[in-house]
């Protein structure tokens, strides 16, 4: 985001030495009193004032999901057109679930009354609605679902997995229309390309691209962090190294 462009006021949930991916992980969860705090800092010396928007994602803790969206309820009532984009972190297949029951049902249960944008990937969009999304028809219906709670957009990651294909993809759904964007399916496993896809799509939304094209755009970059992790250990993303190419990917 920031090499976006972008004015960027991290909060940190956790505080680890390195992802998951590793053998050993080592830090602690970030208190949720602490997250309220550095909201406070935020919104007191002014800085919130032109926020455009706020990218959730990995928690920790329930509690950390709650403080988040209370400073984002917060935040909502001078800045009413501040979009709230909640990556709802939970699991993945074939992983399975990662984070706690509280937390999962957090975000069944209070992230799709509140949030604008959600980008579950294709097996937490089976946790969040019960429906099984085999097909692009079926992740359109759940994802349909979660919008008559009041979810404005909902972006859907690793849609394809669950077929053989050569392919996968991403879709947007939004109450009246829906877009898919597939890319060459990459054989390996790498961490945070979710958080990327997240994190690409806003920053194309904020520069004014619309949906359609900021899914375009977050989809060909992710794939070429993909790609350039191939000979990476752990799976670890090229952040650094291929930032512009992310941004920017030549494919378009």
């Amino acid at each position: 985001l920031k090499s976006m462009g972008h004015e960027v006021w991290p909060v940190h949930t956790v505080h680890f030495s390195n992802h998951p991916g590793y053998e050993h992980v080592r830090g602690s969860v970030v208190p949720a009193t602490e997250i309220t705090a550095l909201f406070e800092g935020l919104v007191l010396n002014g800085w919130t004032r032109d926020c455009q928007a706020v990218l959730g994602g990995y928690m920790g803790s329930v509690e950390n999901a709650r403080a988040t969206q209370a400073a984002v309820v917060d935040l909502k009532k001078s800045h009413s057109n501040a979009e709230y984009l909640c990556d709802p972190v939970m699991g993945d297949n074939p992983e399975g679930v990662y984070v706690s029951q509280d937390l999962v049902d957090y975000y069944r249960y209070d992230a799709c009354h509140r949030a604008d944008v959600l980008t579950p990937n294709v097996f937490e969009l089976e946790l969040l609605t019960g429906m099984r999304c085999t097909s692009p028809a079926e992740v359109q219906k759940a994802a349909l679902s979660l919008i008559a709670l009041g979810v404005d957009t909902v972006l859907v990651t690793s849609v394809g997995e669950y077929q053989n294909l050569a392919t996968i993809g991403a879709m947007a759904i939004t109450a009246d229309q829906a877009w898919q964007v597939e890319a060459p399916r990459l054989e390996q496993t790498a961490k945070g390309a979710g958080d990327a896809f997240a994190a690409l799509w806003l920053g194309h939304r904020l520069q004014g691209l619309p949906i359609e094209l900021a899914l375009s755009q977050a989809v060909s970059g992710v794939h070429h962090l993909l790609t350039e992790s191939q000979n990476k250990p752990a799976g670890e993303l090229p952040l650094v190294q291929c930032v512009q190419e992310a941004i920017k990917p030549a494919n378009l």
